[in-house]
């Protein structure tokens, strides 16, 4: 217990030294883009000791309102990232269309006889019910 304690006092105390540096407005920066793109990365934690550091007396050589905005920028970033990212990427997931037709292994539209014969070599019990299922029975 307190081998644990002596590594949070000595992490505390680095982290005191360094938010006070002007280099830390850029570490927000980053962070905040980062947890848009990677939710696991901690900005709040970040932004909140960039904010203590600028608010104590002559701990920070920069003002709390230049950590809200490196804090606001990164966020902006990381936001229109992801958006971009999710954009062009989204044909790699994408559901295919409500109407469109099933296509085989070569690209081909699945043609009608194919269905009816997949159809009738299911059993009844193992496929949806109502007019939506893909082989209504009589």
């Amino acid at each position: 217990m307190l081998a644990a304690n002596g590594v949070i006092s000595s992490l505390t105390d680095w982290l005191d030294r360094v938010s006070g540096n002007w280099w830390f407005l850029a570490v927000i920066l980053i962070i905040a883009l980062l947890d848009s793109v990677i939710p696991i990365v901690p900005s709040e934690t970040t932004v909140i000791i960039g904010g203590v550091a600028a608010s104590s007396a002559g701990a920070a050589s920069y003002n709390v309102v230049f950590v809200i905005i490196a804090g606001a920028v990164g966020a902006f970033i990381g936001d229109n990232l992801s958006y971009q990212i999710g954009r062009r990427a989204s044909g790699l997931v994408e559901r295919p269309k409500k109407n469109q037709r099933p296509r085989n292994s070569n690209g081909q539209p699945i043609k009608l006889k194919n269905a009816v014969g997949y159809c009738s070599s299911q059993p009844d019990s193992s496929l949806g019910v109502g007019p939506s299922s893909p082989c209504p029975r009589a």
